[in-house]
């Protein structure tokens, strides 16, 4: 019998090494390559004082499970421009809370002893699970969209930033005076002053990445255009008597001082009734000697503050009213076309650069919201894949290991058709066969 050389062997037999390693290569892509769902997570962490209490900042139980709510997989695939289902998604977002191991044995160690030890998780992580044909890549931009829309949720919700004030409401295209264009000007402004100056109070060192502005910025370009274009404006339409209908004009202010007066007249009856309940009241009950009383006393204090306010704003707008019913009085004036040019020019460019503030406010606002809530939710970690194995070095494993399989193989085919060739020529040789 020929002696064993492998190289012999493998000189005629090394297909077999090849197909075997192409043959394990093959199935292990089909079976853990090609088959995988990527999933991918990221670990989170309520990081304001009262997470440790269960509690967001504004005082709202923590409910971590809003992360997979339908609004923020709505606004999530919105964001991504994807038009899949809701529901589905959701079935794709796992949240698990991590509990240190020492609060673990704490808690292991009360319930034995049949005493309840509460503790509210401040770390959660959330994952994405994605479906068949979906990459790595799709699924971690995903989850980002998800977490994204998340902070603004919280944002919006349980950060404890006022709302700005209503969105500026052009009156382009209704039928309105020219002065109603004025007085809706000036009423916007003064709204987003007083808004604006108390966030430049609160967040004095806040500047928008986004526009640029702080919110002293924004005050002082709606001071300027309270001080210089809306008295502008008022004065260009009643030094110049500029109206659409001077009768009709006449007739709705007017009407609007019949409200006034009637407004005036019930705000002093109801003013003198809370007045003689706080006169009953004496003048002790401010001292608190009797909570019950003297928180009682103090809301009918703050009623009389506020009513007595109500009708001095009444009173300065009965004035006002009085004052354009003065100013266009008369019948008989001529208005020429460059006035009404002028005049209706001046309301255009106030009002596009009122809406053009408006937007920047709410950016402003909104980006100091979103920086608020990364300040209140931190991300201990950006996304990465949830599978911690290399799958390359295991597919290399597993080529290897299929190539010596196919080693053994050729071993055993070479040594196979040595014996075969051995007892064939034994056979010849001898003239029997061997058994």
């Amino acid at each position: 019998m020929k002696e064993f050389q492998l190289a012999r062997y493998l000189k005629k037999w090394w297909w077999i090494i090849i197909a075997c390693a192409l043959l394990g290569g093959t199935v292990f892509f089909v079976a853990v390559i090609w088959g995988k769902t990527p999933a991918v997570q990221v670990k989170i962490e309520f990081i304001n004082p009262e997470a440790a209490e269960g509690y967001y900042p504004n005082g709202e139980e923590i409910d971590v499970q809003e992360l997979k709510s339908a609004a923020v997989i709505s606004a999530a695939l919105s964001q991504l421009g994807k038009e899949g289902s809701i529901d589905e998604t959701r079935s794709k977002v796992g949240i698990q809370a991590v509990i240190p191991d020492e609060v673990t044995v704490i808690q292991q160690a009360a319930w034995e002893d049949g005493i309840e030890y509460p503790y509210f998780p401040t770390q959660y992580v959330v994952s994405y699970t994605a479906g068949r044909g979906e990459t790595e890549d799709s699924a971690r931009r995903c989850l980002e969209a998800i977490l994204d829309s998340y902070l603004r949720l919280y944002a919006g919700n349980y950060i404890t930033i006022p709302d700005a004030p209503d969105r500026f409401c052009s009156l382009q295209g209704i039928a309105c005076d020219y002065i109603e264009h004025a007085e809706n000007a000036a009423s916007f402004v003064q709204e987003e002053m007083q808004y604006l100056e108390q966030q430049k109070e609160e967040w004095p060192d806040f500047r928008s990445l986004t526009t640029g502005y702080c919110f002293g910025d924004l005050y002082d370009e709606m001071e300027r255009i309270a001080d210089v274009e809306v008295p502008a404006l008022y004065g260009q339409i009643l030094n110049q008597k500029v109206t659409k209908d001077a009768a009709v004009l006449r007739m709705n202010y007017q009407h609007r001082n019949r409200q006034n007066e009637l407004l005036i007249q019930n705000g002093e009856e109801h003013l003198a009734v809370v007045r003689e309940m706080l006169e009953n009241f004496g003048h002790g009950q401010e001292d608190g000697a009797n909570s019950d009383r003297g928180t009682a006393y103090h809301h009918m204090l703050e009623e009389y503050i506020q009513v007595e306010s109500e009708i001095a704003e009444k009173r300065r707008d009965y004035e006002y009213c009085e004052y354009v019913l003065e100013a266009f009085q008369g019948h008989g004036w001529s208005i020429s076309q460059e006035s009404i040019k002028q005049t209706e020019q001046m309301i255009v460019k106030m009002e596009e650069k009122l809406l053009v503030y408006d937007e920047l406010i709410q950016q402003t606002i909104s980006e100091q919201r979103a920086r608020e809530a990364a300040a209140n939710v931190a991300m201990r970690s950006s996304a990465y894949s949830i599978s911690q194995e290399n799958v390359k070095l295991y597919f290399v494993l597993v080529v290897f290991a299929s190539a010596l399989t196919g080693l053994a193989g050729v071993v055993l085919a070479g040594r196979g058709m040595d014996i075969i060739e051995y007892n064939q020529w034994n056979q010849t040789a001898t003239g029997f066969e061997e058994i």
